[in-house]
């Protein structure tokens, strides 16, 4: 979501790499339940722009065409948008749920203090027990929302495999136009290595929770982004597990993420 973020507001604020470099993408790109997940006092205490009820302020003083990000339930959703009275253009990130975990588990390494091992992390993850959980619940939440034509999903594989491409139709999507040059640069600003480079993206401030004493682990949060990377960290027995698990939750639902 945090490489779509930077993709989505750049394509909207007409490539403007400039403001881009100026500021963190949660300040240019606000995640709305943000302060729930931080004492944002602690981690930003430089800046009151991002304290609380600063930072919602800052949000809503933000000018249009304003880029949010969220990993809120779809009832958690304004009702304004539930019911269609608004239809803000949502684009969804879908990623295969094996490698999602493997990801969230170094994060909340790093941000959120998790000190157990990688296969009770699996079996949380399994459970419905991590931060925006459970992981089918949340995604069809999304999907089953397909219908409406204000919402676009782009899968993470997509992502990887052609990155030019999804580009393209999030520009379609978003009506901005793009030139073959513009899309070259952004495609070259997006690589993994860029991004790894790119200190407004990599979450430093989160990070710094290692140094607070909260989090046990100091890594960057842009880290390999690998589609399977998960075959290198999991069980063959926990592979299985997560194999049943999506059958079991997908039954129906026409949705397929590896």
């Amino acid at each position: 979501t945090t490489w779509a973020q930077e993709m989505i507001w750049l394509i909207v604020n007409n490539f403007d790499y400039d403001a881009a470099a100026k500021d963190i993408i949660y300040v240019r790109s606000p995640q709305i339940e943000y302060p729930a997940l931080f004492d944002m006092a602690k981690l930003y205490k430089d800046r009151l722009d991002m304290h609380d009820l600063e930072y919602y302020r800052t949000v809503e003083l933000a000018k249009s065409p304003r880029v949010i990000k969220s990993h809120l339930h779809w009832s958690l959703l304004p009702e304004e948008i539930r019911n269609g009275f608004k239809q803000p253009k949502i684009i969804v990130v879908l990623r295969n749920p094996e490698d999602t975990c493997v990801s969230l588990y170094y994060y909340s390494q790093s941000a959120e203090g998790y000190k157990g091992s990688f296969e009770d992390f699996c079996k949380l993850f399994l459970a419905g027990r991590v931060c925006f959980g459970p992981f089918w619940k949340q995604v069809l939440s999304y999907w089953n929302e397909k219908r409406r034509s204000n919402i676009l999903f782009i899968k993470y594989k997509d992502m990887r495999n052609d990155l030019p491409a999804v580009i393209k139709t999030i520009a379609n999507f978003l009506e901005k136009s793009i030139t073959e040059d513009q899309l070259t640069k952004l495609t070259e600003h997006l690589s993994f290595e860029s991004m790894k480079k790119n200190p407004t993206v990599n979450h430093r401030e989160s990070v710094q929770y290692t140094k607070l004493g909260v989090a046990n682990a100091h890594k960057n949060f842009i880290r390999s982004g690998k589609v399977g990377g998960y075959k290198f960290e999991m069980s063959p027995e926990m592979i299985e597990k997560f194999k049943a698990w999506t059958k079991e939750n997908t039954e129906g639902a026409d949705l397929v993420l590896h």
